[in-house]
């Protein structure tokens, strides 16, 4: 018999490894498989057109473990597990949403057994295991739910066959979240039919079927599928029942209200959206102004209750993948960087580590790893590994990591810098031909402190004012650390951890552009102006492409943009950008005042109507030499402008977006 106190130790690492906390997965990264396209034995043919089972297993993701911690991921998300409809003409529920029983397995990925083996041996590695919940409808061929046709749906196999349980047929009419709550995702091919799981004979079954679900598995978490389109009750009832972190998908770029779903009466955790529009449109091959990552970074931190505890991602089986948005390798390293160093906890779709990029939308965006090989040597893999690396060491500095928001410090044009404790982290969307200089303030490392870039091991020091001059040759990332910060990370030649190799490097350049620092006061009176409603950030409500909550069956379009962004023919607003005129020359009384600013320039989110209306009013004031000083360069202008066949009006901060070649809402 053993001991008391040891009895006691394993009921308790028991309890552990099923009852992850928000708190806990903080610390976090998150590595997304299709469980059907990440790993089979015998590598099998996999046409991705055919939309068929290509042979993914559980034991078979098991075997590559090894090769997901070998990036540093200590977490691992998997497909929805539940029994799925029967073989259809629209084709196999190979992504699992087409879900009909959740109390019965998908014996396509393996047997029960199976999957416990490899949430045992998860835990065993010290990781964790998410899987992705789709309770939100029922798939059938029909949309008929009368008790009869309920009964004999799928041969008999649906477990909810009440009428009752069900929400009538109807199209959604997106943007009326009181439709998105209660109409069907399909009504056509595979209909997705909506079950009323705000009703006790819904909720109840699904409430204790879940509780059970997650300690026969040892589940640490649930990504709810189409959260969007089910009440919070609901929802906060099911996380309570399941003990463990939920993170919710509000597909969408209304931050305000995917926000609304985080909190004690709603959930835990939601996918950051807004963060991906912002970091995809910032470094795809046509970025935006930073003034777009900025304007979500500050929705997420006003909106969220706690942005530290929300998903942050590039892509996932709905979106294109991250290589398809550009080909330039450092505007990607800039991205995946702001991704990784972001306050939340990262999220990342397998195959990025490959660098494919023939995924624009579903089905190719779901490729078959195991025809890649699975290397280890590709730049992307091995940043990842750094990165990884990287964040765990700053975690393990500053417990404060974890739980602090991002904190943009400055913009401009193509380059953000923010804060997380311990360190800067800049970024810029030159690309690997980008060069330049930009002297950024209040970096929070300290008055003429020796300081280190931990992706690049390039050296610097602030100045007295505490300021880092960041120097581009070729438009890496950099992430700024003390010397002390960096020691014990193992990295840039100091002890501890096993160093990773880093794929860039940083040197000179003499280039220049202006700067602006962005206070946590300037960032409030922009939420406060500047907030997005539906109105100014719409998501386009026609599919545009094959999808399986929607089971279209057409072909995209072949004019779709190879951008997640439209091009300017697909109605996206007019961009450009000038600089600021120099300001006059102040008088020559030594207590003079400064010359007035110049007039703004215009900025390159949209065409400025009105510059001045944002440009500096006067210069640099007072002075202290004997001939006074120059005024001060105008800011960047702003105005509004009517952004083509979107028809919204812009104003300051707040981008367009057209979104193409992404079908709407969970198209899974």
């Amino acid at each position: 018999m053993l001991p008391l106190v040891t009895s006691f130790a394993l009921l308790a690492l028991l309890q552990v490894t099923y009852a992850a906390t928000a708190n806990d997965w903080r610390s976090r990264s998150v590595y997304q498989v299709l469980t059907d396209r990440f790993a089979a034995n015998n590598n099998p043919p996999c046409d991705l057109n055919a939309k068929k089972y290509c042979g993914g297993t559980y034991p078979a993701i098991q075997a590559k473990l090894d090769y997901i911690q070998g990036m540093g991921f200590d977490a691992v998300w998997i497909s929805p597990t539940a029994k799925q409809i029967g073989p259809t003409p629209y084709g196999d529920p190979y992504h699992g949403y087409w879900p009909v029983d959740w109390t019965q397995s998908n014996t396509q990925f393996g047997s029960d057994d199976d999957l416990k083996a490899l949430s045992a041996e998860l835990h065993r590695r010290g990781m964790y295991l998410m899987v992705d919940l789709p309770v939100n409808a029922a798939a059938s061929l029909s949309t008929d739910i009368s008790a009869a046709a309920l009964a004999a749906d799928d041969g008999g196999t649906l477990l909810f066959k009440n009428t009752a349980n069900y929400h009538p047929a109807m199209n959604i009419n997106y943007g009326n979240h009181t439709s998105e709550q209660f109409g069907w995702l399909s009504t056509s091919a595979v209909a997705l039919m909506d079950l009323a799981n705000e009703t006790p004979a819904v909720a109840n079954v699904l409430n204790q079927w879940v509780s059970g679900y997650v300690k026969q598995f040892q589940i640490d978490g649930f990504r709810l599928d189409a959260s969007k389109h089910m009440g919070l009750p609901f929802q906060n009832a099911l996380c309570k029942a399941a003990g463990v972190l939920c993170m919710g998908e509000i597909y969408g770029s209304d931050v305000n209200y995917a926000c609304s779903f985080q909190g004690s009466q709603g959930i835990d955790s939601v996918e950051g959206f807004g963060l991906m529009y912002g970091l995809t449109g910032c470094f795809g091959d046509n970025p935006k102004s930073m003034n777009t990552l900025f304007y979500y970074i500050n929705e997420t931190n006003s909106y969220c209750p706690d942005p530290t505890a929300t998903s942050v991602f590039l892509d996932n089986q709905d979106l294109a993948r991250v290589f398809s948005f550009t080909s330039d390798s450092q505007r990607a390293f800039n991205m995946i960087t702001g991704m990784m160093l972001s306050a939340g906890f990262p999220t990342v779709y397998y195959g990025t580590e490959q660098e494919l990029n023939q995924g624009k939308y579903d089905p190719f965006n779901r490729e078959a790893l195991w025809q890649t090989g699975y290397s280890t040597t590709t730049a992307t893999y091995k940043n990842f590994a750094l990165l990884n690396t990287i964040r765990k060491h700053l975690g393990r500095k500053s417990a404060s990591f974890w739980t602090t928001a991002t904190h943009v410090i400055a913009t401009q044009t193509q380059d953000i810098a923010w804060t997380r404790p311990g360190c800067l982290v800049v970024l810029t969307n030159r690309g690997a031909s980008g060069t330049g200089t930009w002297t950024v303030k209040n970096t929070g490392l300290g008055n003429s402190q020796n300081v280190i870039d931990l992706l690049s091991c390039a050296t610097a020091k602030t100045g007295a004012d505490g300021s880092l001059v960041i120097v581009w040759k070729n438009g890496q990332p950099s992430i700024w650390v003390t010397l002390n910060t960096a020691a014990g990370s193992g990295l840039c030649g100091t002890s501890g951890n096993l160093a990773v190799e880093s794929t860039g490097s940083l040197s000179s350049s003499s280039d220049s552009s202006s700067w602006s620092t962005i206070s946590s006061a300037t960032a409030s009176s922009i939420s406060s102006t500047s907030s997005a409603s539906d109105s100014d950030l719409t998501v386009n409500p026609t599919p545009s492409t094959s999808s399986d909550q929607w089971s279209d069956t057409s072909s995209p379009s072949s004019s779709s943009s190879s951008s997640w962004w439209s091009s300017a023919d697909d109605g996206a607003p007019t961009t450009s950008s000038t600089s600021g005129s120099t300001g006059t020359t102040g008088t020559s009384d030594p207590n003079g005042q400064g010359g007035n600013g110049g007039q703004g320039g215009q900025d390159d989110v949209n065409t400025g109507a009105s510059p001045s209306s944002h440009g500096s009013a006067t210069g640099t004031g007072k002075v202290t030499t004997s001939t006074g000083g120059s005024g001060g360069s105008g800011n960047s202008g702003t105005g509004s402008l009517t952004g083509g066949a979107c028809g919204q009006t812009q104003t300051w901060l707040v981008p367009t977006i057209c979104e193409i070649a992404i079908t709407p809402e969970e198209q899974s």
